[in-house]
């Protein structure tokens, strides 16, 4: 029967991988059990390792690309006055309608 003493870093078996909200997993580079001048050799004492913050909205995000899929590419929408141009600015007349019928 195990006793109800707390455990301490000693009695905790290594971390084998650390699981994250969007679905990815990290392994640790270094262990608790490792020796300490393993870590201290890695380690930059001017830098502390960046802390991922749990962030809801990329949660809810990564939530919806799971049910539904990734969005579709933006579309480039046309530009007005290019498509001003390529169109004739007058209707053509009944005179040029029929100039163009007696040349076919």
């Amino acid at each position: 029967m195990e006793s109800n003493a707390r455990r301490t870093r000693c009695d905790a078996p290594p971390i084998k991988s650390i699981a994250y909200w969007d679905g990815s997993f990290e392994v640790p580079t270094t262990s608790i059990n490792a020796p300490l001048s393993s870590q201290v050799e890695n380690a930059n004492p001017m830098s502390k390792p960046k802390k991922r913050v749990f962030s809801i909205v990329k949660a809810v995000k990564q939530n919806a690309r799971d049910r539904v899929g990734t969005p579709p590419p933006e579309k480039i929408l046309p530009d007005p006055k290019q498509k001003a141009l390529a169109r004739p600015k007058h209707k053509e007349t009944l005179a040029d309608l029929l100039q163009k019928s007696e040349a076919d």
